[in-house]
């Protein structure tokens, strides 16, 4: 009999410890999204990382990190979903101090099977140190930096290695965040600035720390060696596909003797097209569109805007924004002077047809005789990849993705050559129209007056036979077309560390992938908990040693 009691009691003393095991498995507390939330009392460093929109895709619309040593460790793969930050695309979370090593994913488990399609959507960084760096250890810091909390990490495209499998990890950079999306390398904003240094989110910096040095206006907001040439436009775009702006023709309004708004529409991708308004308009649209002979994979732009000139029209929403993006899309039209926009999906976006919007948006026009003579509306378009789909999975063909714009650059190599696309842009037509009165003509006066502006399709510009008194902003107000801008700009690569398309064989340290757990030591959980596991073993040593003496008697 009482080795029966002595065995209940055992089991029940190692179910009692089993639990408790359990229980050091499950400490770590996630709120109902699944974002780690430290227990209280444990310290923690904040860490910042921003997500490229290339990340995004049909299985997440967040970021995650991962960490296999310390408190909390975040088993299983992919681990943690991160903390949304101040601005899209950036996350942070909150780290114990004991951890020494993050990695930073989209929050995709992409097994072990390189051939499943979701084997390249699972994204990730290289195994990050997280604590300091020495003096001399990193170029960008020689100094050393004494601790990484409340710092961002950025990834570099070029810093991507690819392993046998095809999977590829991305490394990059931790940079001083000064929060609202911008970061630099010194520990201030102010001094970022000074030192030529100051990033933001809107785009990348240099390729390595010796380059660094402020984004260039070309790189942010104006286009690149844009033809403003009013004459016969030019192509550079392949086959039947074109690039153009869409003329907003004059209409028949009579001359007003009131102030007048020119509203140019800039960007670094699309062409500019500009057009003059009087004080009876009260809405402007600015579309931008865009056709291409592969379709859209994933994209992300800024529009930007002077709020004291425009103000977003209440007929925006998401859809009418961005019509031909459809599903993954992530759009903020919350902050001041800007929109940001990034979408992704590995179905691909249809951009096939001639009227295929790219980006449209409706402003309310204040009062002209109270605004600037001119405000601009740019688009920066940072990242842009199209695809073709693989009949067999019906996704995209990763072998099929070519990278039109990356950071803010647009590529101009052989392989973007092979993409026909054409490019419009269009403004509401112009309402201002000139006072174009002749004045009285003399015996020596040649008194032919100006032409009306010829019709064109393309909205070509207006010409004018000589007068002796006809304003030189006829052709202006007309609604001017703008010739075929040509953009030029330095050659990148068209590979990219996102989107599984990379090439990059630059070396980084071994790294744990998705789908086999991690690859450095188990973390068995808080120490507090194993001295409780310990007691509840020796009790149930102590009752059996009892028991059988009593036995003995």
């Amino acid at each position: 009999m009482s080795k029966k009691v002595i065995s209940l009691l055992l089991a029940f003393m190692l179910m009692v410890s089993m639990v408790a095991v359990a229980a050091v498995s499950v400490s770590a507390e996630t709120d109902e999204q699944g974002r780690y939330t430290p227990s209280e009392g444990t310290e923690t460093n904040r860490y910042y990382f921003y997500m490229p929109s290339d990340w995004y895709t049909d299985g997440t619309a967040t970021g995650g990190i991962y960490w296999w040593e310390g408190t909390d460790p975040a088993d299983p793969w992919p681990g943690y979903k991160a903390q949304p930050a101040d601005v899209a695309n950036i996350y942070y979370c909150d780290v114990p101090t004991n951890v020494t090593t993050i990695i930073w994913n989209n929050a995709v488990d992409g097994g072990e099977d390189p051939t499943a399609p979701i084997y390249a959507r699972a994204l990730q960084t290289i195994n990050i140190g997280c604590e300091y760096y020495d003096a001399g250890e990193s170029d960008a810091y020689p100094d050393g930096v004494e601790s990484f909390n409340n710092m961002i990490y950025v990834l570099n495209p070029e810093m991507t290695s690819v392993a046998e499998s095809g999977k590829a990890t991305c490394g990059g950079e931790w940079y001083y965040y000064y929060g609202n999306g911008e970061y630099g390398l010194k520990p201030t904003k102010d001094e970022a600035a000074e030192a030529g240094c100051l990033f933001s989110t809107e785009y990348q910096p240099p390729k390595s720390a010796e380059e660094s040095t402020a984004p260039s206006e070309e790189q942010t907001t104006a286009p690149t060696e844009a033809t403003l040439d009013t004459g016969a436009t030019e192509t550079t775009a392949p086959t039947e596909f074109t690039e153009s702006t869409i003329a907003t023709g004059g209409t028949d309004s009579p001359a007003l003797d009131v102030a007048n708004l020119t509203v140019n529409a800039t960007s670094n991708f699309f062409p500019e097209a500009s057009a003059m308004y009087d004080a009876s308009t009260k809405e402007v649209t600015v579309n931008y569109k865009l056709k291409s002979s592969k379709d859209v994979l994933n994209a992300q732009w800024t529009l930007t805007y002077d709020s004291d000139v425009l103000t977003l029209c209440d007929k925006n929403t998401d859809e009418s924004i961005v019509p031909n993006f459809i599903g993954g899309v992530n759009i903020n039209t919350g902050l001041k002077n800007r929109i940001k926009f990034n979408a992704s999906n590995l179905k691909l976006y249809n951009f096939s047809d001639d009227d295929s919007v790219f980006a449209t948006v409706v402003f309310d026009l204040k009062d002209t005789a109270k605004t600037p003579a001119t405000t601009t509306v740019d688009l920066t378009v940072e990242a842009l990849t199209v695809s073709e789909l693989n009949p067999e999975t019906g996704m995209t063909d990763v072998s099929k993705e070519i990278v039109l714009c990356n950071n803010s650059i647009v590529n101009d190599d052989d392989k973007t050559a092979t993409v026909g696309i054409s490019k419009s842009t269009e403004l509401t037509p112009a309402t201002f129209v000139p006072d174009t009165t002749v004045t009285e003509p003399t015996a020596t006066q040649d008194t032919t007056s100006a032409t009306e502006p010829t019709d064109s399709t393309q909205g070509t510009t207006a010409s004018q036979e000589d007068t002796t008194a006809a304003t030189d902003a006829t052709t202006t107000t007309q609604g001017t077309t703008v010739a075929d801008t040509t953009i030029s700009t330095s050659s990148t690569d068209a590979t990219s560390s996102f989107g599984g398309s990379s090439t990059a064989d630059t070396s980084t340290a071994d790294v744990v992938t998705g789908g086999n757990g991690a690859g450095g030591t188990v973390q068995t959980g808080d120490s507090s908990l194993s001295l409780i596991i310990l007691t509840l073993l020796c009790g149930a040593t102590c009752v059996m040693f009892v028991l059988r003496k009593r036995e003995m008697l």
